[in-house]
């Protein structure tokens, strides 16, 4: 073998070795440099710890928004419970509203309200016997569709499986 090549080789391998190729964090990359004290750091929403970060207290989180300034905890997150009750309870796609989720909110809204007119306007003609055949087992369909619609919803806020509008989990009961 050519000793010039084995010297350029052997050279570049301690070249290469002494590179640091490996891949910083995400976290380290994005973590803004500010200094944590009580005007980047709130004390109603985070404290700072020793090593100068500001720790969010239950219930805020950090959203990079350089519209806001550089703060940390800015962002309150929704409610569970609140969300449940809405959605539960009311029935007409108000927690994903409150989530955030106004696509979704929208859809179950014109889907309630259809069954609920619907409904309404089968229990006035239930007594013409051509459209009695067509209209209960529609009826029925959509009344099942409903119900079963807001146990899931229920179910799936309950196990915390629903995440708001900005992707963020929900505030714990």
């Amino acid at each position: 073998m050519n000793t010039k090549f084995l010297n350029y080789y052997i050279i570049t391998i301690i070249i290469l070795s002494s590179i640091n190729f490996s891949k910083q964090n995400d976290d380290e990359e994005n973590k803004p440099l500010v200094i944590c004290n009580k005007y980047t750091c709130p004390k109603s929403r985070g404290i700072c710890n020793e090593e100068n970060e500001c720790v969010c207290i239950k219930g805020y989180d950090t959203i990079d928004d350089l519209s806001r300034g550089d703060f940390y905890c800015n962002y309150k997150k929704k409610s569970k419970l609140i969300t449940f009750l809405l959605e539960f309870v009311l029935g007409f796609g108000a927690g994903h509203f409150y989530m955030g989720k106004t696509t979704l909110g929208t859809i179950k809204m014109i889907y309630s309200t259809l069954t609920c007119l619907l409904f309404c306007q089968f229990q006035s003609i239930r007594k013409i016997t051509e459209i009695k055949q067509i209209a209960v087992p529609l009826e029925r369909a959509l009344l099942c569709g409903w119900i079963a619609w807001q146990i899931i919803d229920g179910l799936l806020i309950f196990f915390g499986f629903y995440h708001d509008g900005n992707g963020y989990e929900l505030r714990s009961w």
